[in-house]
């Protein structure tokens, strides 16, 4: 998305220039394929300029774009997108850090989730797309998903590939050992533990808290403090798993808050002044 110059407007016209800057820089195949873009709103001019390519470039028996739009709250639908959205805002984690220096300000902002308020922290950095692009950052990025093992479903059947063998033509073999994959970042390895204890994970609540200091270390210890609290509160609630899963969650959280209230040092400490 980075190298595609993504920029914002207040049309669709964006999805639109980068879908186009998809069409001239990829080779396409000779058949009938299916391309399976977001249903939200940015996204559904595409329909109009997968038509016009069809209209002007598919032939019989040959190449023929067929549009497949995911349905409307259905992840399951778009399961890589959702995936590359994950990894995406965790991505963003590591940019705010890399630029720390560079933060201008934070500001509270808002966001909506299944129709309901939730309050967010909004880091302002002063880069540029092209401060981004010409850190080592991006090459980072590419590095870790190109050399990590992605999963995908076709006809009912998961299967796994990882893009730099796919990409040179060479066929996955288990019995390969491949070099070894990075390892996932702190906020994938918080997001893994906090789901394996039954835990229904809030993305942008848990980013926040990262962001304010939250570690693996840090998750691990505040949760075997208060676990049998946890274990009695879920026992005590009458709600289907994913409703317990989130609650769990939300207190894990405000015990977060309360830690961090507690060890907090006022600002002015760390520079002496009176």
């Amino acid at each position: 998305m980075f190298i595609l110059d993504a920029y914002f407007s207040e049309s669709s016209l964006n999805s639109v220039d980068l879908f186009t800057q998809l069409l001239l820089s990829t080779p396409f195949p000779q058949k009938k394929f299916r391309i399976r873009p977001d249903n939200a709103k940015g996204f559904l001019n595409l329909k109009r300029a997968i038509n016009a390519v069809n209209l002007k470039h598919s032939t019989p028996d040959g190449f023929y774009m067929e549009s497949d739009f995911s349905r409307i709250h259905a992840p399951k639908d778009k399961a890589h997108l959702e995936s590359s959205h994950r990894s995406l805002h965790n991505f963003e984690i590591r940019i705010i850090k890399a630029f720390e220096n560079r933060i201008k300000k934070t500001i509270p902002g808002f966001i909506f989730s299944d129709g309901k308020k939730q309050k967010i922290t909004v880091t302002c950095l002063d880069i540029s797309l092209h401060d981004l692009k010409t850190s080592s950052l991006m090459e980072e990025y590419r590095h870790e998903h190109n050399s990590t093992r992605h999963y995908f479903s076709e006809e009912g059947k998961v299967s796994a590939w990882i893009p730099d063998k796919k990409l040179d033509r060479k066929p996955f073999e288990k019995s390969i050992q491949l070099s070894a994959a990075p390892e996932a970042n702190e906020l994938d390895q918080i997001i893994t533990f906090l789901e394996h204890n039954s835990m229904v994970v809030d993305r942008l609540s848990l980013i926040e808290t990262f962001h304010k200091g939250l570690s693996l270390d840090l998750t691990q210890q505040i949760f075997n403090h208060n676990k049998k609290r946890y274990i009695a509160y879920a026992k005590k609630m009458r709600q289907p798993d994913d409703r317990k899963g989130l609650a769990l969650f939300n207190a894990f959280i405000l015990d977060c808050q309360n830690h961090q209230r507690k060890t907090h040092v006022a600002p002015y400490a760390t520079h002496g002044e009176i």
